[in-house]
């Protein structure tokens, strides 16, 4: 159950790198799909079933050409004693919290590369 995406939760979704994602300069491309949901299912590893039941889970995507040569992530939506803030006492309202970091060294133009990286709270 999706809860949180990137974007305003009571609109469309936004396109993580807007525009410029278009260009394959910005090579991978990425679309956080939900950045806070909830999860029901099972997983087998092993030969043993794991099963959850409304867990906090992240969903992602990645795709282009070339990938980073060093790179790094982080994302988290689970946090002990958050409950969040009821927006104008609407219950339906209530905000979430989801951290979101990542960076790495990448390929640009004329053999070069660069080293970036982001910090997002949505």
């Amino acid at each position: 159950t999706p809860l949180s995406g990137w974007g305003d939760d009571n609109d469309n979704q936004k396109s993580t790198g807007g525009w410029l994602a278009s260009y394959s300069v910005f090579e991978p491309h990425w679309q956080v799909t939900m950045a806070d949901a909830r999860a029901t299912g099972y997983a087998t590893w092993d030969g043993k079933r794991y099963e959850f039941d409304n867990v906090p889970f992240y969903a992602e995507k990645n795709w282009g050409g070339s990938f980073p040569s060093k790179w790094y992530w982080v994302q988290c939506n689970s946090f002990q004693d958050y409950t969040g803030t009821i927006k104008d006492g609407d219950s339906s309202s209530i905000s979430r919290l989801s951290l979101t970091a990542g960076g790495g060294t990448r390929k640009v133009p004329f053999g070069r590369t660069e080293d970036l990286g982001m910090v997002s709270v949505h």
